[in-house]
């Protein structure tokens, strides 16, 4: 951990850290995800709690303007799903990790608009799960729903 309890992603400097959500599955066994800002580039945050310690799992940090996750939902120690979004090409995207129990791996999301973001997640099962957020093509932004995995 760092100054004031931050815990540090990588080696090197860290300008800005947020976590945006929490889930858990038992007392040894919970999830946090944001993302923090490192040498002007925003990535992905996933921390774990086995109990004694948060550390931090190393996860995708998908597109070139950056990646934040917002969203966290766990059915076990060896299933999790995050969501969020990314910036490529000028467009934000949606962004669905899953955790395997061993790794965070990408998964395919709905992307309608110019900007398309997932904010929450709910795991039903490991392989039935929901997310929300919302998109837009340059006007107002409509709701999102999308069912995967």
């Amino acid at each position: 951990m760092g100054a004031g309890g931050q815990p540090e992603p990588r080696r090197g400097r860290v300008s800005e850290i947020g976590l945006d959500g929490v889930a858990a599955t038992s007392a040894t066994s919970a999830w946090a995800v944001g993302s923090y800002t490192a040498g002007g580039h925003q990535k992905t945050l996933i921390l774990h709690w086995n109990g004694r310690a948060w550390k931090r799992v190393p996860s995708p940090s998908p597109g070139s303007g950056g990646s934040s996750l917002l969203g966290v939902a766990a059915t076990s120690a060896r299933s999790a799903w995050a969501v969020g979004t990314y910036t490529a090409g000028g467009h934000h995207k949606t962004v669905i990790l899953h955790w395997n129990g061993r790794a965070w791996k990408q998964v395919p999301s709905p992307n309608p608009g110019t900007v398309s973001e997932l904010a929450g997640v709910a795991a039903v099962s490991a392989r039935n799960i929901w997310a929300a957020g919302d998109f837009s093509n340059g006007g107002g932004s409509q709701v999102l729903l999308a069912h995967c995995c």
